[in-house]
This record gives structure tokens, C-alpha cells and sequence, in this order.
């Protein structure tokens, strides 16, 4: 969150003050003999110089706290300042609830920033699960989160966290994988400068290496990307995920970078065209819906049937930080798609901006600020079938073939067996279907597996329902044999826990 922002001619900003953004975070989930990493950071201290004397973090549980104070005594006056702290969970399997103290020093007043120093938000404490379980569905699945920013994000309104932070809060989590998919429009500017082009792309170049540096030191792997600001194909801006490219893209329809300026470089079309082998695009939140203020500022839109039909584009983020309305408009959108033979396939993000445990941000541009538990990093992932070895080629290539699941929380694979063969996500049998196998599977911290449903969907008319089952405790096998050939067309499938956690398959075609 930008506190620093104001308008040239209009210099009146609720929450600018003259020190520098302080903020302490820390994953909502830590797994198996995971500690808890804590990182604080401060922005902008070259422009608000500061002494950060002693940072005290405090862990409480039902029955338990621990307290530990680090004195840093140490003078910040550069950009970016930056220290993650290492904290053991008193107890494993019940919610934790931390506290981070910072004691700053400017121009010889003392004080102490808990948590966050936005003026115009009170201070929160940080939610923590320390999981005694790795993430349901870990024997069968890699796990990861498809849509983040990190700090190489940096505008008028907003930055995410470093990539080192990051990839660290990934492997507390659990996860396998990450993509960064900062904004083209932030992308391309001058370092230090949130307007200005840069024709060497330094940026964007300085991104690529850092990932590539981050790669050379193992696991979660991150998948270098890119947010593209594109015209769809009524003139409106929607946002594209591009994958694992090796050219930058440019979309500054909606950057707000030059006033009036609202048409982005290259229309979806175009983008999705030129595509090699090796990358990977697929639409970002497809209907979440701009507000009246983006549409008339920003011409922001949503994806439509033309667009999510051209065949570059390999399938929809549908699920975006929450299961919300976005969510079930975009799963009609990707069925809509289906059920007109198009194979196209879903997949799971966040959109976090840093935000490992809440999310803050700008509600009212220089008045006011909000806070929420959504969009938090890896809080909605996607999950890829395990294969080889983890590779950023391997991965891909799964991705593409829709060979993944969505969820927040348990886990579904799903396969088709015929005569002689078996199809699995986002394949297709040809042939005749004999059996459907699902295993479905979850946790304590996600609930006991509810329900079961599988559908099936006639290419041409509609889908069906042939397949809804309680069910209990936390792994299953089910089997659908009816002894009669499986109809032609795709079958997907969906499972809920008692905490209402959720998650969706790819299809499996029989033809």
C-alpha cells in the first residue's frame, strides 16, 4: 500500500505522513516442522530517514505465548529495507495470533508501529495456522499460486513484497510454485520513478535475472510472467497472464501513468497469436467486473465469449482469492466455452500483492484505506499432476494440457477408464468409457470431505449432474460404473468439505 502519493495540484492526502511505509507480514499457513517466517520491511527511507531500534514479535495460542525481542539499532535511508525473522509455533494444529512491535526512531521522537503504520487503518493481528498436514493431495499434486506481484510491481497506489520474501513465505506454505505476474505497466518504468518509460527495459530485465537467480537455489520454483493490460475486443482493457516469455509486452491502458492516455498497445488477439511452444497465457480474473469509476477512468471491461474463444488463449483464472460472484460467473463463462467444444481449462491465483495474511489497500484514492483476509498468497491455488521431476518446462506443459485442479483447500483427481486405455485431466478417451475413478482428499484445517458431484457436459446442449454422493472423514476413493458405455461429451467434478472448503476439476473427454 502507497502512502506517499499525492496529486500535483491537489497535494491533500489522508494517509500521507512523513515516514516511511513500515509493515510486518507473515503467511497464513505454515506446514509440517515449518517455522514461522516473519519479514518487516520498510519503503522509502531514503526520502524518511529512520532508526529501527528493536523489533519484538509475540506468538499466542490458546494455552501458551512466546515473545522475543531482536534489537537491530540500525539507521534506514535507503528505498528498500527488508529482514525476515524466524519464530517456532508454540503448538501445531491450533490457530496462532501474532503481533509485531516495531520501535522506530525519526528526527529524535520514539515510537512503536504495530504491525502496519497506515494512519487511516487500525492496527491487526496476523492469523497463523502451523499445520500438522502437508496440503491435501500432495502424493498426486504440485501446488501453487498462478497470479502474484511482487515488488517489481511499484505505482501510485500499490508494491508487493521482494522475490526472496516471497519465495521464502512459498516454502512456509508448502508450495511448489509461484508465478510473478507483475503489471506491464509498472514493468517498463525507470527505476525510482512510477511514470517514466524506460527504453532499455531495466526493469523488467532486472526481474527476469532475479528470477533466474532465485531458480538456481531450488524449490518453489517461480515462473517468470507478466500481467498484460490488452484490449478485448470491444476497445475495453482486460488483464492476460503470459507465461515463461522472453520479450516484454507492453499495456499501459490502465497504468494511469499519462493523463487521458486509456488504450493499451496490443489488442488480446494479437497477444495470443504469437505464442511459442514454451509459453503459457490464459485470462486473469475474466469476470470480476471494474467498478463505474475504472470503467470511466481506466475503460477497464471484462473478457467475453470472442475473446476466451481465440485459441491462443489456454484457459481462465477463474478463481481469484475467494469463491465470490466473479467466481461463479467466471465458472459459467468457462462451461459456456465447453459446451460450444471448446478445450479450455481453469486455474487458481490470488492476485496478492505481497500479502502474505491480509490484504491492505487504497479503497478511496487519498481518503481512505480497507483491510481484508482475501487475496492473501497461496490462499487459492492450483494444483498440477505430478509427473517427472519439477522443471519450469515440465510444469508449463502440464499447465497447458489442463492437467490441474483449482481449490482452496481439499483436493480431486479424476480419471476415465475405457477398454484398454485411461484418460486423465484434460484428456480424451477415444473410445468407449467404462469407469469413472475419483480420489478425493483433505485435512483437519480444511474440514472432512461433504460432498461429491460429478457432472457431465454435452458438447452442443447442456450439463448434467450424474453423479452426487456424501461423503466423510478425510480420503476417498469412488468409483462410477454403471455397466453401460460412459456417453460422449466431458466429465468434471467438484468436491466440498464441511468448512465449505472447495475444489474443481479440469475435464476428461470421451469421444
Amino acid at each position: 500500500l502507497e502512502l506517499h502519493h499525492r496529486f500535483r495540484y491537489f497535494p491533500f492526502s489522508r494517509y500521507y505522513h512523513r515516514l516511511p511505509e513500515i509493515y510486518a507480514d507473515a503467511p497464513f499457513r505454515v506446514g509440517p516442522k515449518k517455522s514461522i517466517p516473519i519479514t518487516i520491511l520498510v519503503k522509502d527511507g531514503h526520502r524518511f530517514p529512520i532508526q529501527l531500534e528493536s523489533v519484538q514479535i509475540s506468538v499466542q495460542c490458546n494455552s501458551s505465548m512466546i515473545k522475543k525481542t531482536f534489537d537491530i539499532n540500525r539507521d534506514i535511508d535507503q528505498p528498500w529495507f527488508e529482514k525476515t525473522f524466524s519464530m517456532e509455533p508454540p503448538e501445531r494444529g491450533v490457530p496462532l495470533i501474532i503481533a509485531v512491535e516495531m520501535t522506530v526512531k525519526r528526527q529524535n521522537r520514539t515510537g512503536v508501529v504495530r504491525n502496519h503504520n497506515v494512519p487511516t487503518s487500525s492496527p491487526f493481528d496476523f492469523f497463523v495456522t502451523a499445520d500438522d498436514h502437508r496440503l491435501p493431495g500432495s502424493d498426486q499434486f504440485w501446488w501453487g499460486d498462478l497470479h502474484y506481484h511482487s515488488n517489481y510491481t511499484e505505482d501510485f497506489v500499490e508494491f508487493g513484497a521482494s522475490l526472496p520474501a516471497s519465495k521464502n513465505a512459498c516454502s512456509a506454505l508448502g508450495l511448489d510454485f509461484l508465478a510473478i505476474t507483475d503489471h506491464s505497466y509498472d514493468l517498463d518504468d525507470l527505476p525510482g520513478s512510477w511514470t517514466e518509460t524506460d527504453p532499455d527495459l531495466k526493469r523488467w530485465q532486472q526481474s527476469r535475472e532475479e528470477i533466474a537467480e532465485l531458480n538456481g537455489s531450488g524449490l518453489p520454483l517461480l515462473i517468470p510472467g507478466e500481467e498484460v493490460t490488452s484490449r478485448n475486443m470491444d476497445e475495453k482493457n482486460v488483464h492476460t497472464l503470459v507465461y515463461n516469455l522472453n520479450r516484454y509486452i507492453p499495456g499501459s491502458g490502465d497504468g494511469a501513468e499519462r493523463w487521458l492516455h486509456r488504450r493499451s498497445e496490443y489488442a488480446t488477439r494479437e497477444i495470443a497469436s504469437d505464442l511459442t511452444d514454451k509459453e503459457l497465457i490464459i485470462a486473469a480474473h475474466p469476470r470480476v467486473r471494474p467498478s463505474r469509476l475504472e470503467q470511466i477512468l481506466l475503460n477497464r471491461g471484462i473478457w467475453n465469449s470472442p475473446d476466451g474463444e481465440l485459441s491462443g488463449i489456454h484457459g481462465y483464472q477463474i478463481l481469484n482469492g475467494r469463491f465470490d460472484n466473479a467466481f461463479h460467473e467466471g465458472l459459467r463463462y468457462w462451461v459456456d466455452q465447453l459446451l460450444t467444444g471448446k478445450k479450455k481449462y481453469i486455474y487458481a491465483g490470488n492476485d496478492a500483492h505481497g500479502n502474505f495474511n491480509a490484504f491492505h489497500q487504497i479503497s478511496l484514492p487519498m481518503w481512505s484505506t480497507q483491510m481484508h483476509r482475501n487475496q492473501i498468497l497461496g490462499q487459492c491455488r492450483t494444483g498440477v499432476l505430478k509427473t517427472s521431476q519439477l522443471s519450469l518446462d515440465v510444469l508449463l506443459h502440464q499447465l497447458k494440457q489442463g492437467r490441474a485442479i483449482i481449490t482452496d483447500g481439499p483436493s480431486i483427481n479424476m480419471e476415465i477408464e475405457g477398454e484398454d486405455t485411461c484418460a486423465i485431466l484434460g484428456e480424451t478417451l477415444n473410445g468407449i468409457g467404462k469407469r469413472i475413478k475419483l480420489n478425493t482428499e483433505s485435512s483437519p484445517t480444511w474440514g472432512e470431505l461433504s460432498s461429491l458431484q460429478v457432472i457431465h457436459g454435452v458438447i452442443g446442449k447442456q450439463e448434467d449432474i450424474v453423479l452426487s454422493r456424501s461423503l466423510s472423514g478425510y480420503q476417498n476413493t469412488t468409483i462410477l460404473d454403471s455397466g453401460e458405455p460412459l456417453n460422449q461429451g466431458y466429465y468434471r467434478a467438484k468436491v466440498v468439505t464441511d468448512k465449505n472448503r472447495q475444489a474443481f476439476s479440469n475435464p476428461v473427454w470421451v469421444e
